[in-house]
């Protein structure tokens, strides 16, 4: 009777067993250098001779894309692990997701990823295991380039390009993350590529009563942070009101600001990236005004006569915005600036633009 409940309990391991190791395992000791090394050592092997044979829909990328090859991709992404729940644009639980901005990277829940083998391993297990891996930081590259496509709910992974990439020690001899110094130069979290973004927006709004229109302009450098990313970078923004003249009103024709911003993107929410930025600056800003003379000729008769001021003075300004990114690749913002400037009011501008 014991051997039968024996065997009993073996026939329902060995099934779950083996589905588990399909499935991956935890993977929890995998780093973020450990992925980071997979993309260091791919970059040489994709400017081999085999692998232009093996990727031919690389080499015409590379060919038709020279400002943004492979390689440059590659190079300048970030691989992110994460115990938290991995959620695309629109809110579905993924293994991985990639992101293009601010900076290019891409982020995996732990749990999703295959065991990591133990160093006496044979290299056949090693293989089977770092190809995997190797297979998958390659598709996220290739979904940067939009050769491969991100797992939907109607549609899985496709897997087509990165599907062919068979590692073997003569390719990758060197097995284990971090034994190049290359590899081991790079951290385990934090930013690893800081590069500018630049970004352009129409401005419409209320400023200090009258309705004024303009443009901004703003270079940003992104900075990776586990919960999100922050930018620091400067803006300048042009705006004109539509009143010139006013023989009672003071008006402000135009104004132009120079500001030093830092902004805290938040995750992505239902398609759209939210953003809270703060900055401080100076503004110049044109004054006119109209003095009034009153003239009484003695005979009961009076005039009244307007002399027109007009002054350009420098402001200390300060501006605290909110608004939300969308579209491909957040390529497009709306935002509504609350600005404060000293002696002369606030203003309302919102703006809507995009990056570039």
């Amino acid at each position: 009777m014991k051997t039968i409940l024996i065997l009993i309990v073996l026939f329902n391991f060995i099934p779950r067993a083996h589905a588990q190791a399909d499935r991956g395992g935890l993977g929890g000791n995998w780093t973020e250098a450990d992925l980071k090394h997979f993309l260091t050592r791919l970059v040489p092997y994709l400017q081999s001779e085999e692998a232009k044979r093996v990727f031919p829909e690389i080499v015409s990328y590379d060919l038709t894309h020279p400002n943004e090859t492979i390689e440059s991709i590659a190079t300048e992404m970030n691989p992110r692990l994460t115990e938290k729940p991995v959620l695309d644009a629109s809110g579905n639980v993924r293994d991985c997701v990639s992101y293009f901005a601010p900076i290019r990277y891409f982020e995996c829940n732990t749990k999703s990823l295959p065991p990591k083998p133990e160093e006496s391993a044979s290299d056949a297990q090693k293989s089977e295991y770092y190809g995997t891996l190797y297979r998958l930081v390659l598709h996220e590259v290739l979904v940067q380039a939009g050769l491969e496509h991100p797992l939907t709910v109607e549609v899985p992974s496709d897997y087509s390009i990165s599907s062919r990439l068979m590692v073997h020690l003569e390719n990758f001899p060197e097995w284990v993350p971090g034994a190049s110094s290359a590899a081991s130069a790079v951290q385990s979290s934090g930013p690893v590529h800081i590069h500018a973004q630049w970004s352009v927006g129409a401005i419409a709004g209320y400023y200090v009563g009258d309705f004024h229109y303009g443009i901004t302009l703003r270079e940003q450098f992104p900075v990776t942070l586990d919960s999100g990313d922050f930018k620091f970078g400067y803006a300048v923004s042009f705006t004109h009101g539509t009143k010139e003249n006013d023989p009672i009103l003071t008006v402000r024709p135009w104004e132009l600001q120079i500001l030093f911003e830092g902004e805290y993107d938040f995750k992505p929410l239902a398609g759209i990236k939210p953003h809270l930025r703060f900055g401080m600056g100076m503004a110049m800003v044109d004054t006119k005004y109209q003095d009034p003379t009153t003239e009484n000729d003695g005979l009961g008769n009076t005039t009244v006569s307007y002399q027109l001021y007009e002054t350009v003075e420098a402001n200390f300004v300060a501006a605290l915005t909110l608004g939300f990114s969308f579209g491909k690749n957040d390529q497009y913002f709306f935002e509504v600036p609350f600005t404060i400037t000293p002696h002369v009011g606030a203003s309302v501008l919102p703006t809507l633009g995009f990056h570039f």
